[in-house]
């Protein structure tokens, strides 16, 4: 027989590769360590946005001042507290009542120390335990020094303040882009999967984030109240550039005149035009504007000028209704108090899920089909006790609004008993399973007695 050597080609061999290659790129595991990456990288993206939206307001005159003076507030009132703690009566005494308020009213310890960008977490913090709460006291006091140390720098050098936000920009576009090259968006999520639920916010995430969202309406509009005169003048001259830029724009030798100098002022009230639009709630980009296109500048004088009238409007009404400006914020710091209330009825722990809804302590009377009733006595560290049926000991412990004890007796029988709880707590239904002395399971109804 004649054997007839041959040669595979070279597309031959390419094809399986392409193809295992994709399959690699397609496998689940490479699928959930990309989203994980990508997870990673658009937090750090929001950690350098939250640092550039700040600075954009720290170089802002009037919003420096009033950071001042709250962190300076702050500092006094850590200090005072520090003090305290080394009395007999510390728990009670004035200073540490006012600092445990000033800590609930801002989302607990740990959101006090995030207001001062503090990493740490104090969420095991406990008002009634001293060394922990000196150690949040000695953390928090060292991240408020840091702060007023970067805005009286900003204050002693405004052209400082400029150059860290551009930075910070910069480190933010580039962020951007790295994430673009990630192509997140095209990382396909099923709805239903088990790994995107998780993925999404916890209610208690969400209040938290309502609460830090409140908080930030509530010491902007304290700020323009206490400063409402600066405002209106800084607003003014905003108003007054951009109008005589536009009466102007259409002068075929605009170049020539004052309309020259007054672009120059408006492109120097901030550090972008992007940005004095963001000052005013227009978020749109105006980077690329240049100063001497002159259908550019008039379409960006024409998008922000409604804006500026608007906040103008604004400032003028505060000024002029003293009463009314107090109500608007006594109304923000009840919706702080409301939302707050809402988060500790959630009973979020310290990783910010859900604690249990139902409490599992108490007298249940439960019946199981075929076999009758009993009444099991849970207490508070979970030991459950039975009366009537098998007299069985055993573990219970509640999951939000699922309830589950775990059996056994001295005859050898042993099983569990799980029941779902009505919206009150107080009724539910569910299974009786059995482990061993019997075989399968029963319904089963329970009550608190």
């Amino acid at each position: 027989m004649k054997v007839t050597s041959f040669r595979i080609p070279r597309s031959g061999l390419i094809a399986p590769a392409i193809g295992l290659a994709l399959l690699l790129l397609l496998s689940p595991a490479f699928s959930q360590d990309k989203k994980a990456r990508c997870e990673a990288k658009k937090e750090e993206l929001a950690k350098l946005e939250k640092k550039a939206g700040q600075l954009s307001a720290f170089v802002i005159p009037p919003v420096r001042t009033a950071q001042i003076k709250l962190s300076r507030d702050d500092l006094s009132l850590l200090n005072n507290a520090m003090s305290e703690l080394s009395s007999v009566n510390w728990e009670s005494s004035p200073p540490i009542v006012e600092l445990l308020y000033a800590v609930r009213t801002r989302g607990g310890f740990s959101g006090m120390a995030e207001q001062y960008d503090s990493t740490a977490n104090f969420d095991n913090v406990r008002a009634d335990d001293k060394e922990s709460l000196r150690a949040f006291i000695a953390a928090t006091r060292s991240a408020v020094i840091s702060r007023i140390n970067l805005l009286k720098s900003f204050d002693e050098n405004p052209d400082s303040a400029s150059v860290a936000l551009r930075d910070s920009q910069t480190k933010v576009e580039e962020q951007r882009a790295e994430l673009a090259r990630m192509k997140c968006d095209e990382t396909a999520t099923d709805e239903n999967d088990p790994a995107t639920e998780k993925s999404k916010k916890s209610p208690c995430d969400l209040k938290k984030q309502e609460i830090a969202d409140l908080r930030g309406k509530e010491i902007e509009l304290r700020t323009t109240i206490d400063e409402v005169d600066d405002w209106i003048g800084t607003t003014r001259e905003d108003l007054g550039l951009l109008n005589h830029v536009m009466a102007n724009i259409s002068d075929p030798n605009w170049r020539a005149t004052e309309y020259r100098a007054k672009v120059e002022a408006i492109f120097g009230r901030s550090p972008s035009l992007t940005i004095f639009a963001e000052r005013y709630g227009l978020k749109r980009d105006f980077d690329d504007i240049q100063r001497d296109d002159a259908n550019a500048v008039r379409e960006f004088i024409l998008a922000v000028r409604p804006f500026v009238i608007k906040r103008l409007d604004r400032l003028l009404y505060l000024r002029d209704n003293p009463k009314a400006a107090r109500d608007e914020l006594k109304g923000l710091q009840n919706q702080i108090d409301a939302a707050i209330s809402e988060l500790e009825k959630l009973r979020c722990d310290e990783t910010g899920k859900q604690e249990s809804v139902c409490s599992m302590e108490g007298s249940w009377t439960q019946y199981a089909a075929g076999l009758g009733r009993s009444t099991w006595h849970v207490i508070s560290d979970g030991k459950a006790i039975e009366s009537g049926l098998g007299a069985s000991t055993g573990t219970a412990s509640m999951t939000k609004n699922v309830m589950r004890i775990e059996w056994s007796n001295s005859n050898g029988w042993s099983g569990y008993y799980e029941w779902t709880m009505d919206a009150d707590c107080q009724k539910g239904t569910g299974t009786l399973v059995f482990k061993s002395g019997g075989s399968g399971s029963r319904t089963s109804t329970v009550e608190h007695n």
